[in-house]
């Protein structure tokens, strides 16, 4: 058995808390990678429409030129070991990037 249904939208661009928020409501579906929703969808408070995914390629923190900020240079630092833990395939990944922002 198979559903066909039509999409259509009404806006091209809106931020991602408000799409969660609006799929959390009930009031659409959102795409969005695990690294965002893992949480709600441990929760139950997000379901998967379908049992399809795709893999987590990549997570870019784009800087200027310049060497990060401490701030920025904390984030970074942050966002690997999240990713680390809850994704260790994707370690070295991030290690990459992050020397290539070095």
């Amino acid at each position: 058995m198979s559903l066909r249904v039509r999409v259509r939208a009404d806006t091209s661009h809106i931020s991602n808390d408000v799409v969660l928020t609006l799929a959390q409501r009930g009031q659409g579906i959102a795409l969005a990678t695990e690294v965002l929703v893992g949480r709600e969808l441990q929760d139950g408070s997000l379901v998967r429409c379908v049992p399809q995914s795709v893999a987590l390629e990549s997570y870019q923190v784009l800087t200027p030129p310049q060497p990060p900020s401490a701030d920025a240079q904390w984030f970074m630092d942050w966002l690997a070991s999240q990713l680390r833990s809850s994704y260790p395939d994707a370690a070295a990944d991030v290690q990459a990037a992050k020397n290539c922002l070095s």
